[in-house]
């Protein structure tokens, strides 16, 4: 292992000198599947954001290889840890509404008290729970043997919650808590998030509506679920672990406490969450947050243990990458066959998120390849430019994003245009400035007309999805529409 992280530093060395001279997404393409190789990666999904767009999106290998499913950037996969994230705008949400107040004792609002082992008289508080500083620990040995295989859990979180916090409860033990008082010791905690999300739970609706209704509809993430039973598991990346050369299916697994490791999502869902938080509660004009309940998740809460320049808001973690030297926000995630890293970096307004169905390192393996996209966005990233007279015509692309075929609408509405007898121009290009398509020149008529697009280039080859512009010239005038093709 120490030998491919050798690779990857040196690859990432040579990628980033390639696209600085050529910018294009062809040498993103060479680095994910030289890491893909190097890592025995079967599947990948990637993106990168820029000032609240979508720049780049890739996906590489097999969603599942027994049956011969390419990954694609709306196939599903297990998210590991970035579920925390999710649970903690659920609880800020719920928070947001008075359903309780950061620093309440927890019990005043659960309907059975959680009794710390060695400090019972002392009071767990719900930023305790989203900080990682309850004192709660994670009983590994309960967890694996409490993990199922081909579906959900059979055990609810109410079920799990009571019997592993509660004096009464059948898992109650010493080994569920640390010898500390709560709020005084950092230490990462799976359970402990898991029951801020029954925390919420406990003060508004059953968990996993009140994500659906407060966060999936809002933001459009149609193909995000906690569990297996709402989704399509065709559409699902089988996790692997690599053994003897040979890629070992492990099934779909599941836990208790799912709030804190088995949300299931694409990258192109997880891309339009990621872009909320980054802008401070908003995307595409839905708020999920009020700006000053984010700026106060991305406020300092304490220091992580574990890294060195490390610290913590509300569960997003704030951290010196020891790659590229930049402050980013974010969370990893790994478990069984899965391994998932998202960031952002807001010195620069840019962000990346990567999604495997094998577990590796989150941050020695995964880590450089962020470095690849964070520093691809600084360099190179299409932004929707207008050169038009005012008012000279409504260019507009619908559906957008599409799968299948999308609509290329202009109206000339300036006369100069028309009268000139000129002619419109409409091409489409990808992000790295290549031409894709060309539909040729038309004579201009007055008129609304349009052109559709398949989503193929110049020879009628299918091309990846992902972020392509549409542009409309006619003599002096241009303009450009962003568009996503989702494959």
């Amino acid at each position: 292992m120490k030998y491919v992280r050798i690779l990857c530093l040196a690859m990432l060395f040579l990628c980033s000198s390639a696209y600085a001279q050529y910018p294009g997404s062809t040498n993103l393409d060479s680095c994910f599947l030289f890491w893909m190789d190097s890592l025995h990666l079967p599947g990948l999904a990637a993106s990168i954001v820029k000032n609240g767009e979508i720049i780049w999106t890739g996906a590489y290998g097999w969603a599942n290889i027994e049956n011969s499913i390419p990954a694609t950037d709306t196939t599903i996969w297990n998210l590991g840890s970035i579920s925390k994230t999710v649970t903690a705008v659920a609880a800020m949400n719920a928070w947001e509404d008075d359903l309780f107040e950061l620093d309440q004792n927890i019990n005043d609002l659960l309907p059975f008290d959680v009794v710390h082992y060695y400090y019972p008289n002392d009071t767990i508080t719900p930023r305790n729970l989203l900080v990682h500083n309850s004192c709660v620990e994670d009983r590994w040995a309960l967890w694996s043997m409490l993990t199922v295989f081909g579906g959900d859990s059979p055990v609810p979180l109410d079920t799990f919650t009571y019997n592993y916090f509660n004096s009464s409860g059948y898992w109650y033990n010493s080994l569920n808590f640390l010898n500390y008082p709560p709020g005084s010791h950092w230490e990462y905690s799976n359970v402990g998030n898991s029951l801020a999300g029954y925390l919420t739970e406990a003060v508004a609706d059953s968990f996993p509506v009140y994500c659906q209704q407060h966060i999936f509809d809002p933001l459009d993430m149609t193909r995000t679920s906690w569990f297996y039973a709402n989704l399509n598991l065709s559409n699902i990346a089988m996790p692997y672990v690599y053994s003897g050369g040979q890629y070992v299916p492990q099934g779909y697994p599941s836990t208790c406490i799912y709030p804190s490791s088995t949300l299931k999502s694409s990258v192109l869902d997880l891309t339009r969450f990621l872009m909320m938080f980054m802008q401070y509660g908003e995307f595409d004009s839905v708020r999920i947050l009020d700006s000053t309940t984010v700026a106060l998740m991305r406020t300092i809460q304490d220091t992580i243990t574990l890294f060195p320049n490390a610290y913590i808001g509300m569960t997003w973690w704030y951290f010196l990458s020891q790659y590229s030297g930049r402050w980013v926000w974010g969370h990893t995630g790994g478990w069984i066959g899965t391994s998932a890293t998202m960031m952002f970096c807001p010195a620069e307004n840019s962000g990346a998120i990567i999604l495997t169905n094998r577990e590796v390192d989150t941050f020695n393996d995964l880590g450089p390849m962020v470095v690849v996209l964070l520093d691809w966005a600084l360099q190179y990233g299409i932004a929707e430019h207008k050169t038009t007279v005012s008012g000279f015509a409504n260019l507009m692309v619908s559906p957008n994003p599409f799968t299948q075929i999308t609509d290329i609408r202009y109206q000339m509405t300036d006369n100069r245009a028309t009268q000139s007898g000129q002619e419109v121009n409409i091409k489409i290009y990808d992000v790295s400035g290549r031409l894709a398509k060309d539909f040729g020149p038309f004579s201009i008529i007055g008129h609304q007309s349009s052109v559709q697009w398949d989503g193929t280039d110049q020879n009628d080859s299918k091309l990846p999805g992902g972020v392509y512009f549409v542009t409309l010239h006619t003599g002096e005038f241009s303009d450009t529409k962003k568009v996503l093709f989702v494959r």
